[in-house]
């Protein structure tokens, strides 16, 4: 393993610790050193991540994607949260919640928490 991958690991144990809980976004965001509502204004012209503002290819794209500039992928960092959570490190759970730029009116969530007794 590489160093630099032990200490994002630490680092994100550190935001759970502090937090409870929190979706990826969140800990993407922690992790970068932007603040929560980064993700929403990427370019400063209301441009949003493209990494976590992609709308599936059933519905249209009614907003402009911006290619942020993190330190951190956020690609990598759920590679490294899926396999923290195969170690048994962390938790994993699903939430549906409201979405004004979803159809359906709703929007799937990843919150991760530090595994309890382990």
């Amino acid at each position: 393993m590489r160093r630099w991958a032990a200490v994002l690991k630490y680092r994100v144990l550190e935001i759970l610790r502090r937090l409870g809980e929190a979706h990826v976004r969140q800990i993407c965001c922690l992790l970068n050193g932007k603040p929560y509502d980064f993700c929403y204004n990427v370019d400063g012209r209301g441009g949003h991540c493209v990494y976590w503002y992609r709308r599936p290819r059933h519905e249209s794209q009614r907003i402009r994607l911006v290619k942020p500039p993190c330190r951190h992928s956020p690609l990598y960092l759920i590679r490294l949260l899926r396999e923290m959570e195969r170690r048994g490190l962390l938790e994993r759970r699903v939430e549906y919640r409201r979405d004004p730029l979803s159809k359906w009116g709703k929007d799937r969530f990843v919150i991760y928490s530090i595994r309890r007794g382990s």
